[in-house]
């Protein structure tokens, strides 16, 4: 059997993907297909590693609704990738990823690793890209819900097969409609799958209050009701949440899927409704909100941002508070910590592209290389990444891709000299907190050599200069902001 045609599988992916080509390039195949694709006009970035080409390229198939792209050489390049696809499936973002192998029958060992068992774990789907349609198979299927990754190799061989378990749809339940005619105070918890389907404008205009999980947060306008915040399965007595649960008569989980929570909603007033199958017009038509009134919820909500930013205005509330005054209309992309549980309330998206991180997995140090994925697919809008000083590490080098191409980055690096929210628990258990600490380290020093202008932040004072000095349009800034650890530890205290 011949080798695929890097023009022909170049062709396909230009079809039926988006946004620029992410890679660590080989020598083999994907040197072949990396300049077909420059050949038709699809740009092609190089990154450090293949975890960044992966996440990024799962954030430009969120953003773009068509799968992004990433390309890597055979064994360890796959290996590479896994982390990226992993966050991929987990988060529900589609990626087409192609990598090097050795054809059917080989004997070589260069590199050779099992392509199957590392996919197996993380990917919707194994197959070769044979030829153009393999690739257009490939892609649907990663798009296809729940999205995710789907790996080809590129060598002659069978195309990827779809199967009911990668692209099962949800269920609803029978009785969701006779369910939301009765309530009086129906509360909607919508999942990833009601913006996939097309549910925003319906939602919005249901007259019922609509919380979201993290990882769909803005698929309701956040400034007005009905938004609700945000509901994780686990918030505290603070949260909002804690008292919608409790006051709701009937939950419509909408394209929830419980791996978007950190424990799922159950019991017998929660309905599961699928987007995909249901109709937005019946089910929601049928809603009453005799018992709510919007606007005090709307006011409780902004009753706990408010004493979110008020509580200290060096902590990261009052940070991330200060960027979105700056510069309205910036989405954030927030890694995970403690800070993300206070962004999460603080941070008021108007769409599903103004607000991303690791909602469903809550996977430490992604942050970065997804701001990367958002600002390479959508340079007009600014992108502000907030990131502790665990999270930064990881991707740190690729800061010189954003360097190199002015992206419009703001990296906020919110750091309190550890890993607060696990350091507390072993407080709390009597265990040994040195290995959750950090010397003093200087990020923005580090920065500066990669390129980017750079600056402490010790004081609002020295935030309000800082800012005040950055343009999206002069290219990225990294501002390292230095934060109590006691306060810190404290801060997001009764949300979680």
């Amino acid at each position: 059997m011949s080798a695929p045609d890097p023009a022909e599988v170049a062709a396909a992916i230009v079809a039926a993907t988006a946004g620029p080509v992410l890679t660590v390039p080989g020598g083999g195949a994907s040197l072949d297909l990396l300049d077909a694709v420059q050949d038709l006009g699809r740009d092609v970035v190089t990154v450090h590693h293949e975890a960044t080409a992966a996440i990024a390229a799962g954030t430009v198939g969120a953003l773009a609704g068509r799968p992004g792209v990433a390309v890597a050489i055979k064994g360890p390049g796959l290996a590479s990738l896994v982390p990226g696809l992993g966050l991929a499936g987990v988060e529900g973002r589609p990626v087409l990823a192609l990598v090097e192998a050795h054809p059917a029958g080989s004997t070589a060992v260069h590199k050779r690793m099992d392509h199957a068992a590392l996919a197996a774990g993380v990917a919707k789907g194994l197959g070769a890209a044979a030829d153009g349609r393999a690739v257009a198979v490939a892609a649907a299927l990663a798009a296809a819900e729940r999205p995710g990754a789907v790996v080809l190799e590129l060598v002659a061989g069978d195309p990827v097969a779809p199967s009911a378990a990668a692209t099962g749809a949800g269920v609803t339940d029978p009785d969701a409609t006779a369910a939301a005619a009765t309530a009086a105070r129906p509360l909607v918890v919508a999942g990833t799958a009601a913006g996939r389907a097309g549910w925003a404008g319906a939602l919005a205009a249901a007259g019922v209050p609509v919380a979201t999980s993290a990882a769909a947060k803005g698929l309701v306008d956040e400034r007005t009701p009905p938004a609700a915040g945000v509901v994780t399965g686990a918030g505290g007595p603070r949260s909002p949440e804690a008292a919608l649960l409790a006051e709701a008569d009937l939950v419509l989980a909408v394209g929830l899927d419980d791996r978007e929570l950190l424990a799922p909603l159950a019991g017998p007033r929660v309905v599961h409704v699928d987007p995909a199958t249901a109709s937005a017009a019946e089910l929601l038509g049928a809603l009453r909100a005799d018992g709510w009134d919007l606007a005090a919820i709307h006011a409780r909500l902004t009753g706990l941002r408010d004493a979110l930013i008020a509580a200290d205005p060096s902590l990261p509330a009052a940070v991330l508070a200060a960027v979105a005054a700056r510069h309205p209309g910036a989405r954030l992309v927030a890694d995970t910590g403690d800070h993300c549980t206070i962004a999460e309330h603080v941070w008021l998206a108007t769409d599903p592209a103004g607000f991303l991180g690791a909602g469903a997995s809550r996977w430490m140090g992604t942050g970065l290389a997804t701001a990367l994925g958002a600002a390479l697919h959508d340079p007009a809008r600014p992108t502000v990444v907030a990131v502790g000083d665990g999270g930064i590490g990881p991707a740190l080098g690729e800061l010189t891709l954003a360097a190199e191409r002015r992206l419009p980055l703001l990296v906020l690096v919110l750091e309190d000299g550890g890993y607060a929210s696990i350091r507390g628990r072993a407080r709390a258990r009597g265990r040994r907190t040195a290995p959750l600490e950090h010397p003093p380290r200087c990020w923005a020093r580090a920065a500066e050599g990669l390129g980017l202008h750079a600056a402490e932040v010790t004081t609002p004072a020295a935030l309000a200069e800082a800012l005040a000095g950055w343009a999206p349009a002069d290219g990225p800034v990294l501002l390292h902001c230095h934060h109590d650890p006691d306060a810190y530890a404290t801060m997001a205290e009764g949300l979680r």
